[in-house]
């Protein structure tokens, strides 16, 4: 018996290595190459949360209140970042309720003292918008002594626009 499947086996081990080596029927080939590509669009998305200051008392020291800008870009990182108040005049951003009017600064520095221009590109990580990265801490101050005619709600709309 062990005979019959030494002879059975040796068969098999035969019959799997012809199979092996047996060239493909009809003998030809064809090759071609495929191009793999990628792409990735440069593409920012921008949020901020609203800048919203204390009620106002007009006392000496100014009132100061602090938002987030962050920002997500899809490759590279932005290179300016631009502040537009909807009302700015005589070289102020100003808060508004009808015609009366409170001036206000956007600064990245806590005390306010290099004040964000109006509608100029500035350099993230530059002298002015010292901030290297998301989010950006960027600080409001209304000017302390301020006459104030009416109560109520004063405000503005800033475009904040980046360039990627």
């Amino acid at each position: 018996m062990f005979s019959h499947f030494k002879k059975v086996l040796a068969g098999v081990v035969a019959f799997v290595a012809a199979a092996l080596v047996m060239p493909a029927a009809d003998g030809a080939t064809s090759t071609a190459n495929m191009a793999v590509a990628a792409s990735i669009a440069n593409n920012c998305t921008m949020q901020a949360a609203n800048l919203n200051f204390p009620s106002y008392t007009g006392a000496v020291s100014p009132d100061t209140a602090s938002t987030q800008v962050s920002w997500t870009c899809s490759a590279g990182a932005p290179s300016t970042l631009t502040f537009t108040s909807a009302n700015f005049a005589a070289g102020n951003r100003q808060l508004k309720n009808g015609a009366n009017v409170l001036t206000y600064q956007l600064c990245n520095d806590l005390a306010c003292l290099s004040p964000l221009p109006n509608n100029t590109a500035l350099t993230i990580g530059g002298a002015v918008l010292t901030c290297t990265a998301s989010p950006c801490t960027i600080n409001g101050s209304i000017a302390g002594s301020q006459s104030v005619a009416v109560s109520g709600s004063y405000s503005d709309t800033v475009t904040m626009t980046l360039t990627f």
